[in-house]
């Protein structure tokens, strides 16, 4: 049987082996010894910018304030994944980082990061120059396959919606799984697209409880407190408190 044809079942005895997330809502959830070591170069952290919803109608300011943005707040965080057919790699999750190239740097040469999933889309300006700038700098560093996912969305508004969303981020576990080496997956901030992916992740593979994905998933969308969810969207956390906690491919 091959290893990316194969019945995935969720278990407890898949353990998980360390997380890295340092902002201090997330890292009292996680226990010390399994932490994965913290990173030199990289920001572990994303602030909520609330000048970005307006500025979403002039796609030049967008994108702007948007490479400020990921420049200052890499959004890093990392894990030991170990699939059921005991396929086991690391799995790191950020923003886009065309803008910080020590931070891609430290993370194909120390982590060893060999594939790049991208699941960043955006109608609002032209992302081809950041993905080129970005997948450049990872060859440069020694990185070797850059998977632009072009179609990943979230949002639906019918349960048909919501089984086409399930799909899709089953074919990304499998990429993730499939994919050479340790594996980085980002969107542009690494909060809802990579939030979600990471979180159902966790939520499949690791033993660990829905209550802190989903602080996990909040922290890394800038959220302060329930009285100000900031960058925190509902439907994000509608989609992984619901997806299966198993399937077939």
């Amino acid at each position: 049987m091959k290893l990316c044809n194969v019945i995935f079942v969720v278990s407890l005895a898949f353990l998980v082996d360390g997380y890295s997330c340092r902002c201090e809502k997330c890292i009292k959830n996680i226990p010390e010894n399994i932490q994965v070591l913290p990173l030199e170069k990289c920001t572990e952290y994303t602030r909520y910018e609330s000048e970005l919803g307006p500025a979403k109608e002039d796609g030049k300011l967008f994108e702007k304030i948007l490479k400020k943005r990921v420049a200052r707040f890499n959004n890093v965080a990392g894990t030991i994944i170990i699939f059921p057919d005991g396929v086991k790699k690391e799995v790191y999750r950020s923003a886009f980082l065309s803008e910080s190239p020590k931070a891609l740097e430290e993370l194909v040469k120390k982590r060893k990061i060999k594939t790049i999933i991208n699941v960043y889309n955006t109608d609002k300006f032209d992302i081809t120059p950041w993905v080129e700038k970005e997948k450049r700098l990872f060859d440069s560093y020694g990185g070797s396959t850059y998977i632009h996912v072009r179609d990943f969305k979230y949002r639906y508004e019918t349960e048909e919606g919501k089984q086409i969303i399930f799909k899709k981020i089953r074919s990304i576990l499998q990429m993730i799984r499939c994919s050479e080496g340790n594996v980085l997956i980002h969107c542009m901030g690494g909060e809802h697209n990579t939030g979600v992916i990471f979180a159902i992740l966790r939520k499949l593979y690791q033993q660990v409880d829905l209550d802190v994905i989903i602080q996990e998933y909040k922290c890394h969308c800038g959220w302060v407190s329930d009285d100000t969810l900031n960058g925190v969207y509902q439907v994000n956390i509608d989609i992984i408190k619901e997806f299966p906690n198993y399937y077939d491919e």
